[in-house]
């Protein structure tokens, strides 16, 4: 599979104190049980957001990772689980995400198959 972006729309987002942050993670392993815990070696993208200020911070929305390189290509993985999560700390209310995942089905050589595979599980 190559991914090519993703759309993350929270739709809800109350920044409401200084400390307030929201994490998001896709990963190729098991889902994350927590922030402390974010950011493993099957971690495909990892953002964090943080609130700058006293009150609200302003962000567009959706917000888009791109992963294609200059020429179009994606970031190819291989794997039969993704997991989409999202954290939030210090929030007056829940937040609610909705995602958006582009990706495209490509063939690949044995030799290169295997390629990814073992750069996915060295970081494990």
């Amino acid at each position: 599979m190559e991914f090519l972006y993703v759309l993350i729309t929270p739709r809800s987002i109350d920044f409401a104190a200084d400390d307030d942050s929201i994490e998001f993670e896709i990963t190729t392993g098991s889902a994350p049980t927590g922030i402390l815990q974010m950011k493993n070696g099957s971690a495909i993208m990892t953002k964090k957001l943080e609130a700058e200020g006293a009150a609200t911070s302003i962000l567009e929305f959706p917000l888009k990772y791109d992963f294609q390189d200059q020429n179009g290509y994606g970031l190819l993985v291989a794997t039969d689980r993704i997991n989409l999560s999202g954290n939030s700390s210090g929030m007056a209310g829940a937040v609610i995400f909705n995602w958006r995942i582009y990706y495209r089905y490509v063939t690949v050589g044995a030799e290169e198959y295997i390629g990814i595979v073992q750069s996915q599980t060295m970081g494990s």
